[in-house]
């Protein structure tokens, strides 16, 4: 569920050996993290197509089921077929879970406290699920152009940025909380991949914006009353943790290898000490985590030299150019 919801690309039917029962990765490989929701990729391994981003749970399901059989037979001492287990209540709890962590790191990317996204999956199930098919009108649209052929595979571009919009939202509804012209909206969610009918503002597309905007507002409202503040206070927090948390110098997989590519060639620049403090400090950067208020924060730490300042910065903003991507 979190690699679904974070667009992390794990073929489990290859790189399963990779990745823990707690969703950590060991080695990542062809594991990668896409900038958009580009669920129709598919890695070409010669003789077969990986699975896609949305089929991950699907295999991640047929693993649970696989250790109920496994359970059965250290119980019952023989081997029963897998099939016989399509309906085990494992499965069902597996469900269960996936749809819980989804909601839950759902209100976690609007920018809400875990608490407050907690109380919205308990007790407003109804406005968060109205919030989240809308949502998803805008993360799953694909471009009018159809599949296109990748370097490595085969993929279907992805219309909007749903990150940018949970970013830049919060902050621009400031400082009354009054709703955007649905056109400026449909225009800021727009990814670099939008073909040209893609950016097209049709009533449909309208629509659905304005459906994403009333049902954010409503939900952004619930979490307000819930915490007992006015909605342009939590606002602004949401803008501040949402900044952090759908950053826009976010990296990918395409990013990952721009970003070592340039390593390599500033290492014959940089001593081993400062070309160290360029990868940590570049690390340090891509924390997804919100600060903790200023009294809680520890100090902060000696500006970087000057030339490791310069190398970081050409990092972040290739990364940055590159945050649509594979």
């Amino acid at each position: 569920a979190t690699f679904e919801s974070e667009y992390v690309f794990c073929w489990l039917d290859w790189d399963g050996d990779n990745v823990l029962a707690s969703g950590g990765i060991v080695d990542y490989g062809s594991v990668r993290q896409f900038g958009l929701y580009h669920r129709e990729y598919r890695f070409d391994d010669a003789d077969r197509w990986s699975t896609t981003i949305p089929e991950q749970r699907v295999k991640a399901r047929y693993i649970a089921q696989c250790f109920a059989q496994i359970r059965a037979y250290l119980l019952e001492g023989r081997k029963r077929p897998l099939e016989e287990f399509a309906r085990d209540p494992c499965l069902r709890i597996f469900d269960r879970e996936f749809a819980a962590t989804k909601a839950r790191l759902l209100a976690r990317k609007l920018g809400l406290r875990p608490e407050t996204g907690a109380f919205l999956a308990r007790a407003r199930a109804r406005e968060l699920e109205r919030f989240r098919r809308a949502f998803g009108y805008f993360e799953r649209a694909r471009s009018a152009r159809g599949p296109r052929k990748v370097p490595d595979g085969l993929t279907w571009n992805a219309v909007f940025s749903t990150r940018d919009l949970l970013r830049e939202l919060p902050a621009r509804l400031l400082p009354d909380a009054r709703a955007l012209p649905t056109r400026q909206l449909f225009a800021l969610s727009l990814s670099s991949y939008a073909a040209r009918a893609d950016r097209r503002a049709t009533p449909a597309r309208l629509r659905a914006m304005s459906r994403f905007q009333r049902s954010y507002l409503a939900l952004l409202r619930a979490a307000a009353a819930h915490e007992g503040r006015p909605l342009e206070d939590l606002l602004r927090e949401v803008a501040r943790r949402s900044a952090v948390i759908n950053r826009r110098d976010r990296i990918t997989g395409d990013g990952v290898d721009y970003a070592t590519d340039r390593l390599i060639r500033y290492r014959r620049r940089l001593s081993s000490g400062k070309l160290h403090r360029v990868i940590a400090a570049f690390v340090d950067h891509q924390d997804l985590n919100p600060p903790e208020p200023a009294s809680d924060r520890t100090p902060a730490e000696r500006p970087p030299a000057q030339d490791v300042r310069r190398v970081l910065d050409r990092l972040i903003a290739a990364v940055a150019e590159m945050r649509h991507g594979l």
